[in-house]
């Protein structure tokens, strides 16, 4: 069985995942430095939002834009996450019920989807300029979401995650990593996401990004799952 997940340690707010990138230093100007951050990530997002405004303008297909923001309250606004998706296939009624997603809580009052045991999946991630493939599972394997896996990026998550997962019998907000469909992939899903490379890549230190992904581009995943549990 192959690997697609290790345990996601993803910070609550922007503003922890940047520190912890930073040194403990007491001299460190961190407003200063968040604020440079927000600047970085919002330049990003602007900048590939029109290469992916120039894909979708390309080519065919019902696409959605996802309507999750960021806060940037040093900057004074709210962006979008920049996610736009497509559903392709959806589970049978008796599919859509067999599997539900829990949550759990990250810290900061935030909570993230616990992973599937196992997924039978095929996937590919494409360049949005050329359609080979640039990384692929054409025929479908099982694969587990607890051990370490290079191919691990925030976009996967966000993929499969649902809007809303139950903590403790209540359902929770994913936030920042909420899903793109109501209830999340399941058996029968078969969705196309296009990712700004902030998601294409790990928001935590420790971790490095898949070294098939181009740099500072966004890319297209294809996901079709073939069973979950």
């Amino acid at each position: 069985m192959k690997t697609l997940f290790r345990p996601l340690i993803v910070f609550a707010v922007l503003a922890v995942a940047f520190a912890s990138c930073m040194k403990d230093n007491d001299d460190t100007d961190y407003e200063a430095e968040y604020l440079k951050q927000e600047k970085a990530v919002d330049s990003l997002l602007s900048a590939e939002k029109i290469k992916i405004q120039d894909y979708l303008a390309s080519t065919e297909g019902d696409w959605k834009e996802d309507t999750v923001t960021i806060s940037l309250p040093r900057l004074g606004k709210t962006v979008k996450r920049g996610i736009w998706y497509e559903v392709l296939a959806e589970p049978t009624q008796e599919d859509d019920e067999a599997y539900e997603y829990k949550a759990k809580s990250i810290g900061y009052g935030q909570y993230q989807i616990i992973p599937p045991t196992s997924v039978k999946l095929k996937y590919a991630v494409y360049s949005l300029t050329s359609e080979t493939p640039l990384k692929e599972d054409a025929t479908g394997s099982d694969y587990t979401f607890t051990s370490t896996n290079t191919n691990l990026t925030t976009a996967w998550l966000i993929g499969f995650s649902p809007y809303t997962a139950k903590f403790e019998g209540e359902n929770r907000n994913l936030g920042l990593l909420a899903g793109l469909t109501e209830k999340g992939l399941q058996k029968g899903s078969k969705v196309r996401i296009i990712s700004p490379s902030y998601w294409s890549t790990p928001l935590y230190s420790g971790q490095q990004a898949p070294n098939y992904l181009p740099s500072n581009a966004p890319v297209r995943y294809d996901f079709e799952v073939l069973g979950i549990e």
